[in-house]
C-alpha cells in the first residue's frame, strides 16, 4: 500500500497483529458457522483514516460497512443494523444512519442528480476500501459537470487477506453470499424514483449482481427480500463492471443471478480476456470449464433476449495485460471516461462514448494548430 499517494494510514497502524488475527479466525468461523454473528471492529473506525478533499464539490460521500456484520441471517437483519458514517469537512467522518442517507437523497429535487455506489474486490482492508472508493469518486467527480451533483457511497465489506490465495479466495467467495443480501437489502431501502449507479471490481460485480438478482425478486442461497420492496418497471440501475469474479452465465435467466438482469438500465461490461487470475476461475473453485465473466465478457447474449441490447462491452487487455490489477484500470483515462459517462447517466452506449470521445480529439487537435 503507497501510504504517500493517497493520504491515508498504513493497515499496520490500523490493526494490531493480534486484532487480525482474531478477526480472521472470526471471519473463517462465521463462513463455517453461521452461529457466529460478528467480531469487534474498534481499529476499523474510519476516523482513524483521513482522505483529504481532493475533490472539489457539493456532493455528499458516504461509507457504508459491514465489516462487525456476520452470515446474513434473513429475518434477523434490517438496514440499520449497517455501520453508516458520512465525510465531513476535513476528510473526517460523522456517524450516521441509513434513515439519514436515504432521506437526503430523497429530498434532493435535482432530476438530474444520481446515487453511485462502489464495491470492491478482494484483499482489501479498511483503510484501502476508503482510499479506492475515494479515488472513484474523484474520478467521477473530474469527468462531471459542476452543476451536476451526486451522492457517493462507499461500500466496505470484510474482504481483508486472511489465509493463502486460493483458501482465502473461496472464503471471501462464501462472504459475498451474505454481501448481496446486505446490499440489496441497503437498495430496497433507496427511493424507488432516483437514478442508482453500482460500481464493481472483481467479487464486487459478484455482490452486485447477487443485490440486483434479489431485486427483480429472485431469490439465491435461502434469501429473498419482502415482495413490497422489489423493484418496480421500468430498469433503474446502471451497472459498471470491471474484472467481475462470477459465472460468465450467471447473469442468464435461470441461472444464479438471472433476475439482476430484469432491473438493470444499462451495464457496461469491462473484462479482460488474458487475465492470469481469472483465467484459472474454475480451477480454483474446483469446478473445471467454468468461466469468468470478467475473463470471456458476455458470451450467452443470445440467452438474454432483447436485455442483451443493455449489456456493452469492453475488452481491456491492451490496458492492463495478464494482471488483475485494480491500479491499471483505473489509471486508464478511457476506461475512467467511459465508466463516468456510464455511472452518471451521461451516455447510452459505448458507440456514443467511441463518438463523444473522437469529438473531444478533434476539438484538442483543432485548437493545437
Amino acid at each position: 500500500m503507497d501510504v504517500d499517494m493517497m493520504g491515508t494510514w498504513s493497515p499496520a497502524d490500523l490493526i494490531p497483529p493480534w486484532r487480525a488475527l482474531l478477526r480472521s479466525l472470526c471471519l473463517m468461523g462465521c463462513l463455517l458457522c453461521p452461529h457466529v454473528t460478528s467480531w469487534a471492529d474498534d481499529d476499523l473506525l474510519p476516523e482513524r483514516v483521513c482522505e483529504p478533499d481532493r475533490c472539489a464539490g457539493e456532493d455528499s460521500v458516504w461509507l457504508i460497512s459491514t465489516r462487525h456484520l456476520g452470515c446474513a441471517q434473513p429475518g434477523h437483519f434490517t438496514s440499520e443494523d449497517l455501520r453508516v458514517w458520512q465525510s465531513q469537512v476535513g476528510g473526517r467522518w460523522r456517524r450516521s444512519t441509513v434513515s439519514e442517507l436515504t432521506s437526503q437523497v430523497d429530498a434532493d429535487q435535482d432530476p438530474n442528480s444520481v446515487t453511485t455506489l462502489y464495491v470492491d474486490g478482494n484483499r482489501v482492508d479498511a483503510a484501502d476500501a476508503i482510499r479506492r472508493g475515494m479515488r472513484i469518486y474523484c474520478e467521477l467527480r473530474q469527468r462531471t459537470p459542476a452543476h451536476r451533483r451526486f451522492c457517493h457511497v462507499i461500500w466496505s465489506w470484510p474482504s481483508d487477506k486472511v489465509a493463502a490465495p486460493v483458501k482465502d479466495t473461496r472464503i471471501k467467495a462464501s462472504r459475498t453470499i451474505s454481501e448481496g443480501y446486505y446490499l440489496g437489502s441497503f437498495l430496497a431501502e433507496m427511493p424507488s424514483t432516483k437514478r442508482i449507479s453500482l460500481i464493481g471490481y472483481s467479487f464486487g460485480p459478484r455482490i452486485i449482481t447477487k443485490s440486483l438478482h434479489l431485486m427483480g425478486g429472485g431469490a439465491a442461497d435461502g434469501m429473498a427480500l419482502p415482495q413490497e420492496k422489489l423493484v418496480a418497471s421500468p430498469p433503474r440501475y446502471r451497472v459498471v463492471a470491471f474484472a467481475a469474479a462470477l459465472d460468465n452465465d450467471w447473469l442468464v435467466p435461470g441461472r444464479r443471478h438471472g433476475q439482476a438482469i430484469s432491473v438493470i438500465d444499462r451495464m457496461l461490461l469491462i473484462y479482460n480476456s488474458r487475465d492470469a487470475a481469472l483465467k484459472r476461475y474454475g480451477r480454483i473453485y474446483g469446478r473445471p470449464g467454468v468461466e469468468a465473466l470478467g475473463y470471456t465478457g458476455l458470451v450467452h447474449a443470445v440467452c438474454l433476449g432483447d436485455a442483451a441490447s443493455r449489456i456493452d462491452q469492453m475488452d481491456a487487455t491492451c490496458v492492463v495485460g495478464k494482471q488483475h490489477n485494480w491500479d491499471l484500470y483505473v489509471a486508464d483515462q478511457n476506461l475512467m471516461d467511459s465508466m463516468s459517462r456510464y455511472a452518471v447517466w451521461e451516455s447510452e452506449t459505448v458507440a456514443e462514448l467511441d463518438e463523444t470521445r473522437d469529438q473531444q480529439a478533434r476539438i484538442t487537435s483543432h485548437q493545437a494548430r
